[in-house]
């Protein structure tokens, strides 16, 4: 799961049509969302939990990804790998895509 999908799962689940709308939401400036979305940055932890709860999936699995979004070298791997674990222990189906 990347950023992108997590918003997307966001805004569809909590029927919010824009990121503008989502950033309102999350008492955001708008141009935060634009910084997620192309990945220049990652939302910190206690935002992070704010869009599993939009999403409607625990926080653990998003917090398992959001490592996987800061991980480099042989640790990405790992890191991938323990956050489909949590994602998949959790009972959440998420798109396919890479991570």
């Amino acid at each position: 799961m990347n950023i992108a999908t997590l918003m997307d799962l966001a805004r569809q689940r909590a029927k919010i049509r824009s990121d503008r709308h989502m950033a309102m939401r999350l008492e955001l400036a708008s141009s935060t969302m634009s910084f997620w979305r192309r990945g220049n940055s990652i939302p910190s932890p206690s935002h992070l939990i704010s869009l599993c709860d939009l999403a409607d999936i625990p926080p653990e699995v998003g917090l398992a990804w959001r490592t996987v979004w800061q991980a480099e070298g042989d640790a990405k791997s790992i890191c991938i790998r323990i956050a489909e674990e949590v994602t998949e222990t959790h009972g959440i189906s998420l798109p396919s895509e890479a991570a």
